[in-house]
């Protein structure tokens, strides 16, 4: 019986750990790529960051769509 209780609460809180990375993953991954990207003003980056914190996975698509495919095409050339 303890050892089903344990498995359930080791479950639970592996899935809420899935959760959170989830959750907060593409977050700190849009705001590290916009943070770091020198072609967006100050003014620029902090409208992202707060993009991102809003609407984490939404926001990433769309800066990914917008400012990684031509920064790879700047790159290239």
């Amino acid at each position: 019986m303890c050892t089903l209780l344990f498995v359930k609460v080791i479950g639970l809180t592996l899935l809420w750990l899935l959760a959170l990375v989830l959750a907060f993953g593409p977050m700190v991954y849009g705001m590290y790529l916009c943070l770091t990207n020198d072609r967006l003003s100050g003014g620029m980056k902090a409208l992202w960051c707060l993009a991102f914190i809003f609407s984490s996975l939404l926001a990433l698509v769309v800066y990914l769509a917008l400012y990684k495919s031509r920064g790879d095409e700047e790159e290239q050339e």
